[in-house]
């Protein structure tokens, strides 16, 4: 699928997902916000400068249970930001790579207590990746996301936290550079139900 068609389908799935998320709300089907951040290692083919690099990474989501009977079974949407920087110095160039990625995804998760306050969360997000590459001039390129995570988390009447683990693999095209994508993930978040 060209990347235009896989970014148009993401943003109308996000917008759709936004509405029904809306609607959840006002029907109370525990309609939760979350915050996740922390660090990120970078594999990438054909780029040896990023490659095995950290950044780090900020990922706000929305997440519903829409089936009442079963609330464990949660769906959802967010967009992830990452930053990977790498410095530059050979004999033919000296300077500082930044890569920004930028993955807008649909959320599936199972949520399971394990015990009074306290859950385990595996899940996978699917979507578009967009890239940024900054070296002496701005390129742009997209590609796909798949990202399976756990969360493991406290759970108040309110609000959760607790740590977030992700293995995120795709494809991204950058133009001259194209290749597959990797990146670990491991961070803290915050979620609060409205």
């Amino acid at each position: 699928m060209p990347a235009h068609r896989l970014f148009t389908v993401t943003f109308v799935l996000l917008v759709s997902f936004a509405a029904a998320a809306a609607r959840a709300r006002a029907d109370d089907h525990a309609f939760e916000l979350s915050l996740s951040a922390g660090g990120t290692r970078l594999a990438i083919d054909g780029d040896d400068a990023l490659d095995g690099q950290w950044g780090v990474s900020v990922e706000p989501s929305f997440s519903l249970s829409p089936l009442p009977d079963t609330p464990q079974f949660r769906v959802g949407a967010g967009v992830g930001l990452a930053w990977i920087s790498a410095d530059i110095d050979n004999e033919f160039v000296a300077g500082q790579l930044d890569l920004f990625l930028i993955t807008p995804e649909l959320l599936l998760s199972w949520r399971q207590p394990v015990a009074e306050s306290w859950y385990l969360e595996p899940g996978v997000g699917v979507g578009a990746v967009i890239g940024a590459i900054d070296f002496v001039g701005l390129d742009w390129g997209s590609g796909y996301s798949v990202r399976p995570f756990v969360r493991v988390g406290y759970q108040a009447d309110t609000w959760s936290a607790g740590v977030e683990v992700s293995y995120r693999f795709g494809h991204l095209d950058l133009g001259d550079s194209d290749g597959d994508i990797e990146n670990l993930t491991a961070g803290l978040f915050v979620a609060a139900k409205l």
